[in-house]
């Protein structure tokens, strides 16, 4: 879901770039975090930004338990 969202805005970049230059990983039960990690590394091995893991009180959505923000650098060429 993730890179779908960021893939809509900006089709390709997160495959093609090592310009991904930060993730942010917000848990709602920071005893999650290695799951979490696991899959962080899963899709950001190759390019291993810096990462964030904190633990929120919760989201808008009470289903939801974690939330990632990506920051990225695009070549405007």
């Amino acid at each position: 879901m993730l890179l779908g969202a960021v893939n809509a805005h900006y089709p390709g970049c997160w495959r093609k770039t090592p310009d991904i230059i930060r993730t942010r990983i917000m848990l709602t039960d920071i005893s999650n975090w290695e799951q979490a990690a696991k899959a962080h590394g899963e899709l950001f091995s190759e390019i291993r930004p810096a990462c964030t893991f904190v633990e929120v009180s919760r989201f808008i959505d009470p289903e939801w338990l974690v939330e990632t923000e990506v920051d990225f650098v695009l070549d405007q060429k």
